[in-house]
């Protein structure tokens, strides 16, 4: 479905209408992948998905700038219950500087509004020039260029959505794309939170669940559970992929990264997260965790046993810190 969102003249005086394209459509697909052809594997792969209808309950949304019947300028978001994030905020080269993305991130966001959005996330360059077009906007800074926008009302979102409640396991899906980096943009008081994902304290996961979602359509491609509330929060999750060392992209023979990362609200429910996960016929699984954290505490009741310590192992924002290695089966 396509609706417009507005109409304005430009820098050059020419007239554009902005647009926003509701997935699926198929009738804009090319027109929106031709646009955004120079984005990597991963995310061609989910705008394909998703403009054919295959990217399950994920609102994906294309803002388009269109100028002389042509789109030139887009800013896609994809949402659930309420929670987005901004992406692929592009202008082809020859429409640049006409006022051409503010136009279109204007009325993306007054729609947002009044669909009764609540926060989006987006990542840029720490102060780069497009940082500041987004602070303009109203997003501000959760770390570096890791950003966060909040419609009004809804300054102090994360501590409704996070509060304690009945939640169950359920497989991971596109639509949980936004409402895992939401809870990627909390801290939950561990230091190393999903070490597969590089989630050190807080993580912008908009590349790292598009690329874990792709892959787990994939035979032999990661596994994952996720604890979800029955009004659609995700408070916690667990993933397993197998093990890369190196540029090499062929996995470490038989050894899984098994992670766990559970909001501390919901910390009784890390090991239904954990049984959650496939059993494993043959192989090794190995774990990273905070030395005596919740995290390590879950691993050790399910059988993981502690195989090392490494001192200094990660930096995260509070400095330098321990981490201990666990290895399960083999």
């Amino acid at each position: 479905m396509v609706r417009t969102l507005g109409n304005l003249t430009i820098a050059t005086g020419e007239p554009m209408e902005v647009v926003v394209v509701e997935c699926p459509d198929a009738d804009w697909r090319e027109r929106a992948l031709s646009l955004l052809s120079h984005k990597g594997p991963e995310w061609q792969y989910h705008m394909a998905r998703a403009l054919d209808g295959a990217t399950d309950a994920l609102e994906t949304r294309f803002h388009l700038g269109i100028v002389d019947g042509r789109p030139v300028a887009n800013v896609m978001t994809v949402e659930r219950h309420g929670i987005g994030i901004v992406g692929h905020v592009y202008t082809t080269p020859e429409r640049r500087r006409q006022g051409i993305c503010k136009a279109v991130m204007s009325r993306q966001l007054a729609d947002f509004r009044a669909r009764g959005g609540h926060v989006l996330l987006l990542g840029t360059g720490f102060e780069s020039t497009a940082y500041w077009i987004y602070h303009g906007f109203g997003f501000r800074s959760l770390r570096g260029g890791f950003m966060r926008y909040a419609t009004p009302g809804n300054k102090h979102f994360e501590e409704r959505w996070f509060a304690a409640r009945p939640a169950r396991v359920v497989g991971p899906r596109w639509e949980h794309w936004p409402l895992v980096s939401l809870f990627g943009s909390v801290t939950t008081g561990e230091r190393l939170r999903v070490a597969a994902w590089r989630v050190l304290d807080i993580e912008n996961l908009e590349w790292g669940y598009c690329r874990f979602r792709r892959d787990t359509e994939e035979p032999g491609g990661p596994q994952g559970s996720l604890l979800q509330t029955e009004d659609g929060a995700v408070v916690g999750l667990a993933c397993r992929h197998a093990l890369q060392i190196g540029p090499d992209p062929h996995p470490w023979p038989e050894v899984w990264l098994t992670d766990l990362d559970v909001h501390p609200n919901f910390a009784d429910d890390g090991p239904r997260l954990l049984a959650a996960l496939p059993r494993l016929e043959e192989g090794r699984e190995i774990a990273l965790a905070d030395p005596a954290s919740h995290t390590a505490s879950c691993l050790e009741g399910a059988g993981f046993r502690r195989a090392g310590h490494l001192t200094n192992f990660v930096r995260t924002a509070c400095g330098l810190s321990d981490v201990v290695l666990y290895e399960r089966g083999g």
